[in-house]
């Protein structure tokens, strides 16, 4: 259960987007509240505390009391530009498609779209409410993007898109749960252009076997240059799969 003190000063401070300022007059501790600030991914700076997520998103799950675990919330791989661009240029067809976007995370693949087919709309799912924050606000003027926080893997398949496209969540072989998920999105004559881990090309384990089989006997595949997604802070060895 939080201190009466600390949600004292938690509350004291002035969120502006990702900013956090702390209040001109007496904190009960600062010492306390700069640690948990601090622990919650913020990064002080000008008498202010600076998060990736909008702040007050922030200081509301602290003023709740629980257990947190923002690294896990935090540890998302965005795709970077070069990545966003390699796979659109694997789109063929008109410019005016529907496009869904299961994994959003900040909303790179969107920014790509709406600059690569200016007259796309886009479905963009989410299962961050921290990542769903920044995307609410992100395009919040935005007609062409419809942003939906949920898991993906629990919506069914009853609407197709011209193109389903992202970078899903690698881990524990979930690239595969989603893959096999998002190909039932796509409309005849559609595609589904994303991102995997190499895990499946090599690894033993029944899902991954029954899903090398399913690929090489259904998606196109290539490598992915390790180095790709450094600036994301992972050096992980990555396949582009089409189908």
């Amino acid at each position: 259960m939080i201190k009466e003190t600390l949600k004292q000063d938690l509350k004291s401070l002035i969120c502006e987007g990702n900013i956090a300022k702390l209040p001109t007059d007496h904190l009960n501790d600062y010492s306390t509240l700069k640690t948990v600030l601090i622990k919650a991914c913020g990064k002080y700076k000008n008498n202010s505390f600076e998060f990736p997520y909008p702040a007050k998103v922030i200081i509301n799950k602290l003023l709740t009391g629980e257990n947190i675990n923002f690294k896990k919330e935090f540890q998302f791989f965005a795709t970077p530009k070069e990545g966003v661009n390699e796979a659109l240029n694997n789109l063929i067809g008109g410019f005016e498609c529907e496009y869904l976007e299961p994994s959003a995370g900040h909303g790179a693949f969107i920014d790509g779209i709406l600059e690569y087919r200016p007259c796309a709309k886009i479905t963009a799912y989410e299962l961050s409410e921290l990542n769903y924050e920044v995307l609410k606000e992100k395009y919040k003027d935005e007609k062409r993007v419809s942003i939906i926080q949920g898991d993906f893997l629990k919506v069914e398949s009853t609407k197709k898109y011209d193109v389903v496209i992202g970078n899903p969540p690698f881990s524990n072989n979930q690239d595969i749960d989603h893959i096999m998920h998002m190909k039932d999105f796509v409309k005849d004559n559609g595609q589904m252009i994303c991102y995997s881990s190499n895990s499946w090309r090599t690894g033993s384990q029944k899902k991954q076997q029954e899903f090398r089989q399913f690929a090489e006997e259904n998606f196109m595949y290539y490598d992915i240059d390790r180095g790709l997604f450094k600036e994301s802070g992972t050096m992980v060895a990555t396949t582009l799969i089409t189908y």
